[in-house]
């Protein structure tokens, strides 16, 4: 005879009776420790990633192994990305609009590092913040011009975005190399009081 859904969930209900605190505590922990493996790693991968389109751009093959190059300076791309994390987030608590705001004005960092590895972190989110003055607009537009590939990643629960990130990390390069020569980097400003991160682009 076969088991109904509710007959499943009711089955599943009663066996987590006495349980469901403590696996609710586990999923917790769980959940805290991919976070802080992420955070680990993110700003090592990102700047493997954009090593990987970079190299690619010039006509080269992709690696493998160059994914991992962020972790030759590990420290510095992961004080990058936990500083980056931290003030979008400060100002995604304000509003969602700041939030995205914030996170397309240090959107080119990882490329400027790349580019001039002997720079800090704070150079880095500083010169990525002066690039986008002006510029943020053009980037949301691009991202939004993938938006069918979007859809079509939700339908396919996330697999087509796979393959869709390279596309959309190479057309972001191609938008950096074609802003970054117009820029006069003012290496006094400090990269976390921005004048032009208002509502607007």
């Amino acid at each position: 005879m076969e088991t109904s859904i509710r007959e499943m969930k009711n089955k599943a209900k009663a066996n987590l009776k006495d349980q469901w605190g403590m696996l609710t505590v586990m999923e917790l922990i769980s959940s805290m420790l991919m976070n802080v493996a992420s955070l680990l790693v993110g700003g090592a991968l990102g700047m493997g990633l954009a090593r990987a389109t970079m190299d690619v751009d010039k006509g080269k093959n992709a690696d493998i192994l160059t994914l991992f190059n962020g972790f030759k300076d590990f420290v510095k791309v992961f004080v990058l990305y936990l500083v980056k994390q931290i003030f979008i987030l400060l100002w995604s608590l304000l509003f969602i609009i700041p939030g995205i705001i914030k996170a397309l004005s240090y959107s080119m960092c990882y490329f400027i590092l790349n580019d001039s590895p002997d720079l800090t972190y704070d150079e880095a989110l500083r010169r990525s913040v002066q690039m986008m003055k002006g510029n943020k607009g053009k980037l949301f537009r691009i991202y939004v011009s993938f938006i069918g590939w979007y859809i079509l990643s939700f339908l396919t629960f996330g697999i087509l975005m796979l393959f869709t990130r390279p596309y959309i990390r190479m057309t972001v390069y191609q938008f950096y190399k074609s802003i970054a020569p117009e820029q006069e980097i003012d290496a006094t400003d400090d990269f976390v009081v921005v004048d032009d991160d208002k509502l607007t682009f």
